[in-house]
């Protein structure tokens, strides 16, 4: 028997998978572990973090309360099976760090990392849902399965940006260079409504970055906060 889920589907297929030794292959798509992280880190839980807080949690606290349902309580007891994890570098909903420990959870997983955000996938979606019929179609006929180096989306990415001469600017574009392993400097091909702009920055916190932009009328600098899709 087989497993798959999708991002929160995958998080409770990860439990299902570390508790029940008759799913013998599992494929888990922008999931993860430690779900205290996941809600203490997470964009898409602000306000229930919030409530969290009032009520005196802190991300240890709630570790400790959902002991019970943490995958990784037990995942150290699962030997065997065969399993596929799909994950995006730029998550910020699961974040990619809560991927990466699903990763090492698992005894010698395929894995593959997308250049995206938790959304990003939409763009190829169909050729990632090929992929996990292709692994589970392998397991069943006791073939290889060897994922692909790399499924190439776009980075697409949002933004609001503030920056002198220019102003005040809603943007959407695509990524054109990473500088850094982890995504944190970047130059991204923006369209507003003021016409093309390039930006150069680095990150500085919870999706803000500086830098420098530039379009066919002037050079400037300012701030941004943006997140990728």
């Amino acid at each position: 028997i087989g497993l798959a889920g999708t991002s929160l589907g995958a998080i409770v297929a990860s439990l299902a998978y570390a508790m029940e030794p008759r799913f013998q292959y599992a494929s888990f798509l922008l999931g993860g572990v430690n779900l205290a992280h996941v809600l203490w880190n997470s964009s898409r839980v602000v306000a229930q973090r919030e409530v969290l807080r009032r009520k005196g949690f802190t991300e240890g606290k709630l570790r400790t309360a959902l002991a019970e349902v943490e995958p990784t309580t037990y995942l150290p007891e699962r030997k065997s099976g065969s399993t596929f994890i799909i994950g995006a570098r730029y998550d910020t909903v699961i974040p990619a760090d809560s991927t990466e420990n699903l990763i090492r959870s698992m005894p010698n997983p395929k894995t593959l990392m997308l250049n995206t955000g938790h959304y990003g996938g939409i763009f190829v979606q169909r050729r990632i849902i090929r992929e996990i019929a292709r692994f589970f179609s392998a397991n069943y006929s006791g073939e290889l399965f060897v994922p692909p180096l790399t499924i190439y989306a776009p980075t697409i990415r949002l933004s609001l940006k503030l920056d002198y001469p220019t102003g005040f600017d809603l943007a959407a574009g695509i990524d054109l260079l990473r500088l850094k392993a982890n995504g944190s400097a970047f130059a991204t091909f923006f369209l507003t409504p003021r016409g093309p702009q390039i930006w150069a920055g680095q990150t500085i916190s919870n999706g803000f970055s500086i830098g420098v932009t530039g379009s066919l009328r002037s050079l400037g600098v300012g701030v941004m906060w943006s997140t990728v899709l």
